[in-house]
């Protein structure tokens, strides 16, 4: 069953859900806590990352990724 989880603005405003999740571990922007106790509850492991560079050009966790096959 898929849970949702309405995520603040400020935090919206940090990309929270411009996450990484690998597993039971997400990655994303330091200053989300409120997602972060979200995801706690769910079971997951939070990687909080200072990137606040990365948001000033408009990106954030998931924008610094590359998939290989």
């Amino acid at each position: 069953q898929k849970k949702r989880f309405a995520v603040p603005p400020q935090e919206g405003e940090r990309f929270a859900c411009n996450a990484v999740c690998i597993d039971r571990h997400v990655v994303l922007p330091t200053g989300c806590p409120e997602t972060m106790a979200w995801l706690h509850k769910q079971g997951y492991t939070t990687h909080p990352v200072e990137l606040d560079e990365f948001l000033k050009a408009g990106g954030s966790a998931k924008c610094l990724t590359l998939a290989l096959d």
